[in-house]
């Protein structure tokens, strides 16, 4: 295991990517960043026109001047470089190269949706460089539909009846938190009525995500969806989301409630058709309480109906996770998002289904007798051969094999909000705990994101509700209080 020496640059973070790919995690150094300790050294330099990368007798080297394929941005060409030296010397790959980045749809987009120049460039596979240009082109076809000046709304209710065991997501267990969701409810509306007053004519959608927000109980969940109602003029708002998630939580009063304030979009993420697997993973609801749950969504005559499935829960094999999708297809379910298991140092799956220590996920965790590449590229064919096609994808880190996840619709069923996020061109407004609002500006000529993070606990949002409420207002000011 290497240690990499930076010389005349500090992409450290960068470095700390690729390493971590190979190796597991890395730790930084004085000079740079070291994966172990066997002696092995590899340089990585820049000289300001350049970047080049070598280790005893293999190197890798890239000036500005030698080819205008790909834009040369220092911080990517260190990667690019040291994953390929780093493949020559453990003769291993990943589906997506020298690609670590949350958006190869960006990647995509810069290589003009050209798969072969994206693979030929970041070393990426074909199948997965074509899946990022199909997707990319989607995603970009919707964004440019959404008005520029709309802003989009995230509700954020971080709450759920248990916690998963492949979650790490600092979500409350409701019997912890129980007591305390009638404030929580009230803050929220709170920060929401101080912000949205004089900005409803831009609302370009509503999410209001968790967590399971159906876990509130029906006064609640009502007062939640009448005030936004009130406060947003729900019949201008193009789509209006909410992730039920869990099955369990979905009754015939939670339908009635959504039905009567304009919700469009409803979400039920069963995650997996296997009742085993929910077992294992700390689900309590069973797999009829899905189809009871999609029944009840359907009949409520919503536009839209979204579903979760993950690839590699626990030991399921490629047959366990074909079933559960060929099971969700036949619902028809406009959208339905394929996640890879991502298995966080934080989630007792991690303990759970490795009988083995693991290291490195990405690299060392296998899923069950199957095999997570084959689970997803099989899923994307039965997927596009049931006319559903990609318009969102995303990455994150200790994801199984370094997979992806993607979002696919049915035509003119793709979700706004998702692709607002996505795009970073809209601004994002984010109440309640864990909630993350972002804006977009301008400076030195260039684009940039800023963001503001609510605290993550449910207990500390209602405590610092009112401080929460003046630093939106200063992070959002504009002398007439439009976004």
């Amino acid at each position: 295991m290497p240690e990499v020496v930076l010389k005349g640059h500090d992409y450290k973070y960068a470095v700390s990517d690729v390493l971590r790919l190979f190796y597991g995690e890395a730790n930084e150094k004085p000079e740079g960043i070291s994966a172990g300790s066997d002696g092995t050294i590899i340089f990585s330099k820049y000289d300001g026109s350049g970047v080049c990368t070598e280790s005893g007798d293999i190197c890798r080297c890239f000036s500005y001047n030698e080819s205008q394929e790909i834009p040369f941005i220092p911080k990517r060409e260190v990667k690019r470089q040291l994953y390929s030296l780093l493949s020559e010397m453990t003769g291993i790959t990943y589906p997506w190269g020298s690609l670590t980045g949350i958006r190869p749809t960006l990647i995509a987009t810069e290589c003009g949706y050209d798969p072969v120049k994206m693979s030929e460039s970041y070393y990426s596979s074909f199948d997965k460089s074509k899946l990022a240009c199909e997707t990319a082109l989607n995603e970009n076809r919707m964004i440019d539909s959404i008005a520029n000046n709309s802003y989009h709304i995230y509700l954020s209710v971080p709450v759920c009846p248990t916690l998963c065991d492949y979650c790490s997501f600092p979500t409350a267990d409701h019997i912890r938190v129980k007591a305390v969701l009638d404030d929580y409810v009230c803050a929220i509306v709170a920060e929401l009525k101080d912000f949205i007053i004089g900005n409803k004519s831009c609302i370009g959608s509503i999410y209001i995500g968790g967590g399971t927000p159906t876990v509130l109980n029906d006064r609640q969940f009502e007062f939640l969806l009448s005030s936004v109602n009130d406060l947003a003029d729900i019949s201008s708002v193009p789509e209006f989301t909410i992730e039920a998630g869990r099955p369990e939580t979905i009754t015939d009063s939670k339908i009635l409630i959504m039905m009567k304030y304009g919700v469009s979009r409803v979400c039920v993420n069963p995650q997996t058709f296997n009742a085993v697997t929910l077992d294992r993973i700390g689900r309590k609801h069973t797999v009829k309480d899905i189809y009871d749950a999609y029944r009840r969504v359907r009949n409520g005559g919503f536009r839209s109906i979204s579903m979760d499935l993950i690839a590699g829960l626990g030991d399921e094999s490629k047959d366990d996770f074909l079933y559960s999708l060929t099971e969700m297809i036949g619902l028809r379910p406009e959208n339905i998002t394929v996640h890879s298991l991502s298995l966080k140092r934080s989630s007792m799956m991690k303990r759970k289904f490795s009988q083995d220590p693991i290291v490195n996920p990405v690299m060392d965790f296998k899923a069950g007798s199957g095999n997570i590449d084959g689970m997803l590229a099989d899923s994307y064919k039965i997927l596009a051969l049931n006319d559903y096609k990609p318009y969102y994808m995303y990455r994150q880190k200790d994801t199984l094999g370094g997979n992806e996840n993607t979002g696919f619709s049915l035509k003119d069923h793709e979700c706004i909000y998702n692709c607002a996020m996505m795009g970073d061109r809209n601004t994002i407004v984010g109440f309640g705990a864990k909630a993350i609002s972002k804006k977009i500006v301008m400076k030195d000529g260039k684009v940039l994101i800023e963001r503001l993070q609510n605290p993550a606990d449910v207990r500390m949002y209602i405590t610092r509700s009112s401080d929460l409420i003046n630093k939106k207002r200063e992070f959002f000011y504009e002398p007439d209080r439009n976004i």
